[in-house]
């Protein structure tokens, strides 16, 4: 399973599981109906995603909490073999992007590309683990 780095769309830090790793876990996965697959690979991409969401909740500037409250993460894409999941300010928070980058008159305050570099490798391990675990139960 491979982990590819953060993407900008929008303010969305994005993680992604392709399976393009081992044949042998290939072929495990590919014992799985398409729907049980593409389910399996949804719900590991977003309980990862969820690691770095409260992480960025934490580090979000604060002034009236709305920013760091307003954090979520949404499933991108589903297919049998990948799935990528999204983390970012949801609508009500849509000024982030102003935080996170900066404007002419405010200086950048990086919360979301921070938050992910540091669970970028929790997330990987979790994924990996989680994946040899759901194929595990589903092939019982």
């Amino acid at each position: 399973a491979g982990l590819r780095e953060c993407e900008a769309r929008g303010l969305m830090a994005r993680s992604e599981i392709r399976i393009d790793g081992t044949a042998r876990l290939r072929k495990q996965l590919e014992r799985l109906e398409d729907s049980t697959r593409r389910d399996v690979l949804a719900r590991i991409v977003v309980a990862s995603g969820e690691a770095v969401r409260v992480a960025a909740s934490q580090k979000a500037p604060v002034r009236t909490g709305q920013l760091s409250e307003g954090m979520v993460t949404e499933l991108l894409e589903s297919k049998p073999y990948r799935a990528s999941a999204g983390v970012g300010p949801d609508k009500d928070a849509w000024y982030g992007l102003f935080q996170e980058y900066g404007t002419v008159h405010h200086a950048a305050q990086p919360f979301l590309r921070p938050a992910y570099d540091e669970q970028k490798r929790n997330v990987q391990r979790r994924m990996r683990d989680d994946l040899r675990a759901r194929i595990r139960q589903a092939t019982r």
